[in-house]
This record gives C-alpha cells, structure tokens and sequence, in this order.
C-alpha cells in the first residue's frame, strides 16, 4: 500500500484524502501517511461523497480525467435557468440536512460571465453507461493576483445529469468553491444556460465543433484611470407591467367567480355608474374551476420504455382506448363557455392540451408516413417553451381592428349580421378534435344562418393591400381570375379551416385578411369530400398511433424516441 501512494502525486493524494473528508493540507510525506491511515479505516467508503449518485454511481473525479474532454456543443446536456436557479437557491444536497443552500447571492454573478471571466469550457461524458457529465472551465477572478507565479485561473466544473439537466455536484480551487456556490461556479452555469438558448435559437449549431464564441478577456495587471474604467451591475429581468384601462374594450369578461359577485354587490351601491359599462354574466355562466371541467383523458398507468408498443397488443389497446373516448353536448357547451377570451384565459390551454386542434390539422394532414412523428408530437403537445415574437403580437393586437373593419364593409349588404366571441369549440362525435375560431357569425339574410370567421394579419405583408400582399410569393394568398383574393388550397390554413367547419357544424366561412392598406375576405364553403376521405381519417390514424402512445409513455417528453 505504501508504494502504492508513494507513487500518487500530490493533487491525487488531496482528491483522495478530500473524499475520505480528512484534512488536504501538508507536505507529500504527511499526505502519504494521512491516506495510509485512511485506506486502513476504510474511510473510502463514504455513501455521503459528493461523487455518488443517487443511482449509486461513483462518479470520477475531474482530475483523474486527462483525455476525451471535448468542446463539442452537442456534448453539453440542455440546461435552463429554472434549474441554475433551484441548485444555487433550493439545493440541500451540500450539507445532507434540511437546510437550502440559499445562494442567491451568487445569482449577480451572471456579470462574470458577460464580461469574458469564463474560458475553455469543456464537457465529458465520463462513460456511455453513465447519467452523468462533467462540464468544466476556466474562471479568472474577479481581483487580479499580484503574484504572476500563481495560475490567473481557477478550475471550475460541474457535474450534470445528461437526461434531466439537473445539477449533482460543483466544485471551484477558489478558497469558497467547497462549498458549492461560489460566483465562479454560477458564472460556469451562467455559461451552460448560454449555450443552451443559443442552440434552440440556432445561433450557434447544435452540431458545431466547439464553443468558439466564448472568448476569454485578456488579464492586464497594469492599472487603469478611473474615468476609463467601466462599472456594470447586474439587474434581474422584471415582468413589464402592462398599463390598465378601465375602458369597457379593454375588460369585457371576468375571470373568477368572486370578481363577479363583487361586481354584483357594487352594481346596487351609489356611485357606481361606471360598472354600467360593463354587460353583466350570470354566475351560472362563468366556470373557472379546472377541476369541475370534463376531462378528455383518463391515463391509470404507463408502459416501460422497454415495451414495444408497435406490438399487436399494445395497438389494440390504443384502438380500444380511442374507441373509449366521450364527451356529451353539454359538457361540449360548458369547455366552449369556459374558454372564452382564448390565449388570455388560463383554461384555454388546459383544454387543448391532448387534444388536436383545427390550427394543427394542416401539420399532421401534410405530414408524410416515413416521418418519425416525435418531432410533431412536442409541437402539438407544447412541450417546447411557448414564444411570442412581433408577427404573433401584431395578428393579436389588431384582431379586433380587422372583425370592425369587416362587420362594417359586410353590413352594407347584410345589416343584420352579427359576430360573437368563442371559446374551445368540441364536437360531441369528435372528442379529441378542438377548433377556437375568431368568431361565430350569425345573419338571417343567408342561408344557412351559421357561419365562421377567421382572421389573419400577415406582419411581413403589413405595409401592402391584401390583394398587392397576394401577389407575393410568400404570402398564403393569391389573386384568383377575376381579381379576387383567394386563399391557397395547398397551405396550412386552408386544413385550418375545413377543420373548423367540420368541428363547427357550419358550411361556410369568412376568411378575413387584413392589413394597414385594407382588408379583403373569402367566402370558402366545407369540403365534406376532402374531410371525410382524407383528413378525418389521417387526424384519426395520427392520434391512435402517435398521441395516444405519447400519453401512455412519455417517452418523448423525457427526450426518448416514441418508437424503438
């Protein structure tokens, strides 16, 4: 055992002695004899050492490993901000008690990050059998040291799951990095959330050889005048609070039952005129309880990852699952009524989740057999973060300007047509189809009465008529022969809205285009024919041998192939 150590060096005798949790300090000879004792008492074996998992995986220490340290992007586990956030704040795994490390501190530290302090990031994958990696950098310091013998970087690294992204073990050479929060640890954090987002917003590729963009700063020891010098500090990003108005447009419904019956009592008090403005809603008609809406799905149990679920048995089981769906007219009435106002409701998306709807049709009617549908599965179950960028804001903000611009040019010859707000519609025969049109139209003048509207404001064709935007070659428009606006029997909307009118029960519809030049609409009527031998059966197809998988096994929410 003797010249088993004496041929240790003496970082190696410290990361020993350190997992032992016996003093590193010392001369060689006294660190040999202080491992000699501790291999003796079998202190070694420690179910407490920061390097086991809770899979029991003893995981190697970052300076054990010389070789296969890689800059490869695509080695680096997706890792978020939520989960920088419960390491530093909510973590207890650092003292084994109940209590949180409590760092947020160390959250600010995001500016050493942003100011270049962080360098040659690099990860391993320890083994292809192991859940964990271990990414690692340089860190300069946030004072320059006067000694120049002494390395101007601390080595920094992290230990992360390769599945959940979750944070096991940190370590920093730093006099604080034992205990797992030091500001260089949260800027090698900083830096992995980085590159996380910027390989979902695909300004770095997934695939690049290396993390070439992270550029250390230079280290000039020479001094500076004061008036050269720059000063940042960091500031957490804060929700932007919106201005209210208490105009009747800006608030037509309310969210909770208790607001209504407020709303109630003050309608009988003096001085209460303005609550006039606003129509009021029965408490019979408002349901915001998620608990009190009908359920689609009722899943009591989930298939290992090792079952094949291509198997004659598990397909019938989705079939009869499928076949086992219901939902009555009634409850049909009460989602619709519950989801009204759409995106600003909070049981729009709790509806639509499981569900497949109008706007999704094109997505999957288009989609061809050979493709893997894990891809389109995240898509139409939102397991990808929801954005907003300026088109989507554009189309939900002049929305409403595009319907008065209609109801005004379509009363001229139907006076008495009207428009009115939805929400979820669900057909009682197609449980698992949903469509939320802009609007229902009613007008005695036509026949039949029924009718749907659906309006679109393209962003990028905003400056032009609809007609001008429809000779474009990207918009989904084109101008028919006798110069009319036509939507494009090839693009996605034009599912959309077949599936709205089949979901709807309404044969014709009013498709509304509007930008700042003008607006233009199209009268399309249902295509039973193209419903019910192509697109019916391709929602259906798609639902028992892809959604219905997904629900049973959740294989591509946790980053696994649906199909083996």
């Amino acid at each position: 055992m003797e010249s088993d150590f004496s041929t240790w060096k003496k970082k190696e005798l410290q990361d020993f002695l350190k997992k032992c949790n016996q003093p590193t300090f010392g001369n060689k000879p006294e660190l040999i004899e202080r491992a000699k004792g501790a291999k003796a008492l079998d202190l070694d074996i420690n179910n407490n050492s920061p390097l086991l998992t809770p899979l029991g995986e003893n995981l190697p220490s970052p300076s054990e490993l010389k070789e296969g340290w890689s800059s490869n992007c695509d080695q680096f586990p997706d890792f978020t901000h939520k989960e920088l956030y419960n390491f530093l704040v909510f973590s207890r795994h650092r003292s084994y008690d109940a209590s949180e490390m409590g760092a947020r501190g160390q959250l600010k530290a995001k500016v050493f990050y942003q100011e270049g302090h962080i360098s040659d990031i690099k990860c391993h994958q320890i083994s292809a059998k192991c859940f964990h990696c271990i990414i690692k950098c340089h860190c300069l310091p946030s004072t320059p040291t006067k000694d120049k013998k002494k390395k101007p970087a601390y080595q920094t690294w992290v230990f992360l799951s390769k599945v959940t992204g979750r944070v096991h073990n940190a370590e920093c050479i730093c006099v604080a990095g034992a205990g797992e929060s030091c500001n260089h640890i949260a800027a090698l954090l900083y830096g992995i959330v980085d590159i996380t987002q910027q390989k979902y917003s695909r300004k770095i590729a997934p695939t690049s050889k290396a993390c070439e963009r992270i550029e250390p700063r230079n280290r000039n020891l020479s001094p500076k005048k004061s008036q050269e010098m720059v000063f940042n500090k960091f500031k957490s990003p804060h929700r932007k609070v919106s201005l209210y108005s208490v105009n009747a447009s800006f608030s037509k419904d309310l969210s909770t039952q208790a607001i209504q019956s407020f709303k109630e009592r003050l309608m009988n008090v003096n001085s209460a005129g303005w609550l006039k403005n606003f129509p009021l809603t029965s408490a019979s008609e408002i349901c915001t309880n998620v608990s009190t809406l009908p359920k689609l799905h009722n899943i009591n149990f989930s298939y290992m990852d090792s079952v094949d679920i291509s198997s004659i048995e598990c397909v019938q089981h989705f079939s009869s699952y499928f076949d086992s769906l219901k939902i009555t007219k009634d409850e049909c009435s009460k989602i619709e009524m519950a989801t009204r106002e759409q995106h600003k409701n909070p049981l729009w998306k709790q509806v639509r989740r499981g569900r497949l709807t109008a706007s999704k049709f094109g997505n999957i009617v288009r989609r061809k057999a050979d493709t893997e549908p894990d891809n389109l599965i995240k898509y139409l179950l939102e397991y990808t973060p929801s954005f907003t960028n300026a088109a989507i804001s554009w189309g939900r903000d002049h929305e409403q300007i595009a319907i008065d611009n209609y109801l005004i040019r379509v009363r001229e010859s139907h006076p008495p047509l009207t428009a009115t707000q939805n929400g979820v519609i669900i057909n009682e025969h197609l449980p698992h189809l949903g469509a939320t049109p802009d609007g229902l139209i009613y007008c005695p003048h036509c026949k039949p009465y029924h009718g749907v509207i659906e309006v679109k404001c393209p962003y990028a064709l905003r400056d032009l008529h609809p007609l001008e935007a429809a000779r474009q070659s990207n918009c989904f428009c084109e101008v028919d022969s006798l110069g009319r606006l036509r939507l494009k029997r090839s693009h996605l909307y034009y599912y959309q809205v077949q599936g709205q009118q089949a979901i709807t029960k309404r044969t014709w519809y009013h498709f509304v285009v509007w930008t700042n030049k003008g607006m233009e609409f199209e009268i399309i009527y249902w295509d039973k024919e193209l419903w019910e031998n192509i697109m019916l059966p391709k929602l259906n197809a798609f639902f028992c041998s892809a959604i219905i998988p997904e629900l049973f096994t959740s294989r591509v929410k946790r980053r696994l192939k649906l199909y083996n």
